[in-house]
């Protein structure tokens, strides 16, 4: 059948790809014809394709449009299909204007079709049709390249049929989860989208940084909370492993009637695995959106403000519904190591946070290495009156502080909750090993009950911590991502020696009794956080430190 057929059948059912199809493209498709030779790909419901989850299949609508769209796609993909059938003779100049101008008068109608220009216009709330497509992997060759290009110069048009695909992508990366390979698609799709350029310029990224989603004015106090759930990047940051994040995770790979170690070790590899392809494709996007001179502006005012509003994240006591989660920090933290990787550290100006325009908040009650709040104000207003004393913010050195400003509210806030998990564990075993060992005495006594009652919650709540631990390993003691942790530190050191004694790597020991002024003034937890991120890589992956 082809796909119009399919269209036309009761289930009209779109299913992901397997994961041995990752690696084509939505942009490129490369195999066969669009009709009746990929209806396999394409996913016509079978016995092994039963799940109603949004996020495991696509509903392709009953509509007209669905019926002229097909149709147009299907004679786009035979245009390619002649030229590999007949290279020679489609290279004849007749025979190729002949073949060019049918994709044009495609891409042309399937834009009026997406506009709506020739049906009752859709709702807004309804995704773009060709969302499916995407995500399914199965457009021709060139189709979403060439509407682009047939559509980028105009800019209305060009988001009437763009806004709800990327709407759509949205919203189906809200609905994934790391419990199937299902998440890796919106993202693949947005990703190649997002490289998609004409010239200097990257049109969806453009379009991207316009929508008013893509950094909402803050609605109330949890700010940090709001841009995760409100921004447009929000949802694809937001796949996580840890069970407070998606609790789909540790229902489907935690909550057998035992968890063995060799067990746990093998889903924590394959979670960590999805996760890194998670995190290439969010670092392929915002590199992208970095990369187009247009929208770099706007891609460090999103970076440098999820930082700020998730300045509560680095409070020992922090009401997490204020606040980004642990999963989300730990995504956007990837990101920039990734970002930071070739910044050599020459190019880094150590004022920075003290510069007019730092994007950077830092709490005025901030404690600093050796300065007292009064010296601090009187220092920073004496910079204020010398211009001279700082230079232009180039992009290394504001990546490099973000990165590091993260890093304190992103990985260490994450390394604390795991020990307060692994401490009331402990707590919890000591409470239902001292019931058992004195069930003796207080199994025929008046408070045997409520004895009995305590043992069976203290069970409960200790093996749901044992799963949520499970959870937590595969997210915060990945090996790899660890040592990027560790290496990014090390830099960071070596950037606090050099304001120290400017000789550095020549340092002379002891040290001037004079302390610099900009050492004095740096906030404490630039010092204090490499030694408690150490200390919590001694305890619980020691093997990274060996490496």
């Amino acid at each position: 059948r082809s796909i119009a057929a399919i269209a036309r059948s009761p289930d009209k059912s779109l299913l992901l790809p397997s994961a041995s199809s990752s690696g084509s493209s939505p942009m490129l498709y490369s195999g066969g014809s669009f009709g009746a030779s990929s209806v396999s790909s394409l996913g016509v419901p079978s016995g092994s394709g039963n799940s109603s989850s949004c996020s495991d299949r696509f509903t392709i609508e009953t509509c007209k449009e669905t019926e002229m769209l097909n149709y147009l796609i299907e004679c786009f993909d035979r245009v390619g299909i002649e030229e590999r059938k007949a290279p020679k003779m489609c290279s004849q100049p007749d025979v190729s204007h002949l073949l060019s101008n049918i994709r044009s008068q495609c891409i042309s109608h399937a834009a009026l079709v997406l506009q709506g220009s020739l049906t009752p216009p859709r709702s807004v709330q309804q995704q773009s049709l060709l969302v499916p497509y995407m995500l399914c992997r199965n457009l021709p060759f060139g189709f979403i390249q060439e509407l682009m290009r047939a559509t980028h110069q105009d800019e209305d048009v060009f988001g009437q049929i763009f806004i709800p695909i990327l709407q759509g992508l949205a919203q189906a990366a809200k609905e994934c989860s790391l419990d199937s390979d299902n998440f890796k698609y919106p993202l693949m799709a947005l990703g190649e989208l997002c490289e998609i350029k004409f010239g200097k310029a990257h049109p969806i990224c453009s379009l991207v940084t316009s929508l008013p989603w893509w950094l909402p004015k803050p609605l109330s106090t949890g700010t940090g909370r709001e841009l995760q759930r409100l921004s447009y990047l929000g949802s694809f940051f937001s796949l996580s492993v840890f069970a407070e994040d998606d609790t789909k995770v540790v229902d489907k790979y935690f909550s057998g009637p035992a968890i063995t170690l060799e067990n746990t070790r093998v889903v924590s590899q394959s979670l960590q695995h999805h996760l890194e392809s998670a995190r290439q494709e969010l670092f392929k996007i915002l590199h992208c959106i970095l990369l187009n001179g247009e929208t770099r502006e706007a891609a460090l005012s999103y970076m440098a403000t999820l930082v700020n509003s998730n300045l509560k994240k680095s409070q020992m006591q922090t009401d997490d519904r204020l606040v980004s989660t642990d999963g989300f920090m730990l995504n956007f933290l990837w990101v920039l190591q990734q970002l930071s990787t070739k910044i050599k550290l020459e190019t880094v100006d150590p004022m920075y946070i003290f510069h007019p325009r730092c994007r950077i908040t830092v709490p005025s009650d901030e404690t600093r290495v050796k300065a007292t709040m009064e010296e601090l104000a009187s220092w920073v207003s004496s910079l204020g009156q010398d211009s001279s004393l700082f230079t232009e913010p180039k992009f290394p050195t504001e990546c490099f502080f973000l990165t590091l400003h993260a890093h304190h509210l992103a990985i260490l806030p994450s390394c604390r909750r795991y020990i307060r998990r692994l401490r009331a564990i402990r707590e919890l075993n000591r409470t239902v090993e001292e019931l058992k060992n004195t069930e003796t005495q207080w199994k025929d006594s008046p408070l045997a009950v409520r004895h009995r009652e305590m043992l069976k919650r203290c069970k409960t709540q200790l093996k749901k911590l044992v799963r949520y631990k499970a959870c937590a390993d595969a997210g915060l003691l990945d090996e790899t991502f660890l040592r990027r942790c560790l290496n990014f530190y090390g830099v960071v050191i070596q950037l606090v020696l050099h304001i120290m004694d400017p000789a550095f790597p020549n340092i002379t020991l002891p040290l001037h009794p004079d302390v610099p002024t900009l050492f004095a003034a740096l906030p404490e937890f630039y010092v204090e956080d490499v030694a408690e991120f150490l200390f919590f890589v001694v305890q619980y992956c020691p093997q990274i430190g060996r490496a």
